[in-house]
């Protein structure tokens, strides 16, 4: 059912849903792009095609891709989970904030109608970014005590551990590029 004021094509419920969502994605990130390289995907960098539609901000809109929320027929499209992800951690951490946004009553987002790459270099105010790197989404996740609470802080223990020593040997490792650039350049 929508709103009686049609914003977005969601019910009341749906925009709780996507404000929790909002709520916690920098700690929905580490679930949802768990690896290093997930955080190359969710870069505001200039594509070979010259546009970009990486969900990069914490914003919601109809059909508009440049937000990490999407809504398109009166449906939410939660664009950050990429193909690493365990998709059973991934859909109990999504559950867990959209049902926490419906408890906790948390208001609907504004509607984002412009293309954030372009908002972004036209130097206007700008809605918070993603996390950039996944150490920086370990971090959300162990800092936002209601999600760890809602998805299992034994989970998430296990989870940042694991992560954890993942993020250490990436940050441990010199690359060619590293390399090229630094050594032999």
């Amino acid at each position: 059912m929508a709103d009686e004021q049609g914003a977005l094509g969601l019910s009341t419920l749906g925009h709780q849903f996507a404000a929790g969502l909002l709520h916690h994605a920098d700690a929905l990130a580490a679930l949802c792009a768990p690896t290093v390289n997930s955080y190359k995907r969710l870069a505001s960098s200039i594509s070979m095609s010259g546009t970009t539609w990486s969900p990069v901000w914490k914003a919601m809109g109809e059909n508009n891709r440049t937000c990490v929320v999407r809504t398109v027929a009166g449906r939410i499209e939660w664009r950050l989970p990429d193909p690493s992800c365990n998709i059973y951690a991934a859909l109990a951490g999504v559950l867990a904030a959209g049902l926490h946004g419906i408890d906790a009553q948390l208001p609907a987002a504004p509607p984002c109608a412009e293309d954030l790459y372009e908002r972004k270099a036209s130097g206007a105010v700008m809605p918070a970014a993603l996390p950039r790197d996944l150490q920086s989404a370990l971090h959300a996740l162990a800092a936002d005590s209601t999600f760890v609470q809602l998805v299992g802080s034994a989970f998430i223990e296990q989870f940042l551990l694991c992560k954890q020593a993942e993020w250490d040997a990436y940050a441990g490792h010199v690359s060619d590029w590293e390399m090229q650039r630094y050594a032999l350049g």
